[in-house]
């Protein structure tokens, strides 16, 4: 019985043997283990002797693999097969002989495919009796990570509308706005990045006919883990305000009045900074918490600046489904005439995500 399994071992490290993988070093060495990839000019080896270790390929003289391995050329082919040596400097297999420095990678770490993810979100309030009054929003976020060339993109849209009665009891619009938002990221390093940005809004009730702000910067994610994320941007942006305010006016001075709807235009073009953050954490396992700023100091003018803010708590309903509180800020040191320098927005709004 012990003669049995003696032989059976001998067979099992015996094979084991056969099938391992070889690396040879340009200063003779030699590792035998397994080939684990080969990637960015650097070799992937795992013994028994030493654990998984990386190497740079410029220190290799020549590698063997008994089992399949996918390698993959510049031009864009991929080789599956075993290798064997074929000189220094050079591998093959059954189809070809490969030079190791033209090899583009072996058994490359697959990068999922990109995908868009984000969410879409419903509020709508309604009231009737003594008062009547009605709000309703609709919003959509647009996220996509490309892990493979480094990029992340970022799209939003925000639509609010609000109708109330009057003290004459005409129904009328109060609020009525659209926001809409883009930014692409190019990340350098695991934390430091550059970005294009864009903004949108249009408000028929402050008489904005349009801001547009288009920005260039660079940005550092100080904190990015699975509970937290936290992030800082700088940037150079260029602010374009349009407003377009109808007025009833008196246009003749002497006696008796004479009325007439005139139309004031006003536009404003600035250079600006941008300066923002953005905080993501979560709460517990089901509820998180955003909470961005961005600042828009005028260069001409300290005193003239814009400032948007947003806090939102988000709760998982399950695990699609999610309710949502969010208050919004937006802060113009120079609004339209008869209008505030203040805008403030709670929304409430149920939401699912993709």
């Amino acid at each position: 019985m012990r003669f049995k399994v003696l032989i059976l071992s001998l067979v099992v490290l015996m094979s084991s043997n056969l099938l391992a993988d070889e690396v040879i070093f340009k200063n003779g060495e030699k590792l035998i283990g397994k080939l684990v990839r080969l990637e960015g000019g650097k070799l992937t080896f795992k013994s028994d002797m030493i654990g998984e270790q990386t190497f740079d390929v410029s220190a290799v003289k020549n590698f063997t693999s008994d089992s399949k391995i996918d390698i993959h050329l510049p031009n864009g082919a991929v080789i599956v097969d075993s290798i064997q040596s074929a000189g220094d400097g050079k591998i093959n297999s059954d189809s070809k002989t490969i030079n190791i420095s033209e090899i583009k990678s072996i058994n490359p770490v697959k990068v999922p495919p990109v995908k868009w993810s984000g969410n879409l979100n419903v509020g709508f309030t309604s009231a009737h009796g003594n008062t009547f009054s009605q709000s309703g929003s609709f919003g959509v976020d647009l996220k996509k990570d490309d892990t493979k060339n480094k990029t992340v993109t970022d799209l939003g849209a925000l639509y609010v509308i609000a109708r109330s009665e009057g003290g004459d009891g005409e129904k009328e619009t109060t609020e009525e706005n659209v926001t809409a938002r883009g930014k692409k990221s190019f990340f350098v390093s695991d934390k430091k990045y550059h970005f294009v940005s864009g903004k949108f809004k249009k408000d028929h009730i402050a008489d904005l006919d349009r801001r547009l702000i288009g920005t260039l910067g660079s940005g550092y994610q100080w904190v990015k883990n699975d509970k937290t994320s936290f992030s800082t941007d700088l940037g150079l942006a260029i602010l374009h305000e349009k407003y377009v305010v109808k007025k009833t006016v008196d246009t003749d001075p002497g006696p008796g009045v004479t009325l007439a709807r005139v139309t004031e235009i006003t536009q404003n073009d600035e250079l600006s900074a941008n300066i923002s953050y953005k905080l993501e954490t979560k709460v517990n396992d089901k509820v998180k918490f955003i909470h961005e700023t961005i600042y828009y100091p005028s260069f001409n003018r300290i005193s003239d600046y814009y400032l948007s803010s947003s806090a939102e708590l988000r709760a998982n309903i399950t695990d699609d489904m999610f309710t949502s509180l969010k208050a919004l800020l937006d802060y113009d040191s120079t609004p339209a005439d008869d209008s505030s320098t203040t805008d403030t927005k709670y929304i409430v709004s149920l939401g699912w995500g993709f």
